[in-house]
């Protein structure tokens, strides 16, 4: 009986291992460069920023601070000059 089972063991064993041995060879079979990646080389010089960027800008004028948008982006104001306070 003994017999019996460590045989069927190494039939068991030896089936498994045929079958690992077989998806190995169909898996190393198929070509890694189905899909190719390229990068758009014309459209890095057209680069364009998704957002806005904003900054104050300041003035002092007869002793009072001023302040006014400027659009980065654009090269624009944004407004007129809007008081803030008196300057020390």
């Amino acid at each position: 009986m003994k017999q019996t089972i460590n045989l069927k063991l190494k039939r068991y064993f030896f089936k498994i291992a045929v079958s690992m041995t077989l998806l190995c060879c169909c898996f190393l079979s198929v070509p890694y460069s189905a899909i190719s990646v390229q990068a758009q080389t014309e459209d890095c010089a057209s680069v364009q920023p998704m957002s806005q960027d904003f900054s104050w800008s300041y003035k002092v004028e007869n002793g009072k601070l001023y302040k006014r948008l400027y659009n980065q982006t654009t090269g624009e104001w944004i407004g007129g000059w809007i008081y803030v306070g008196e300057y020390p």
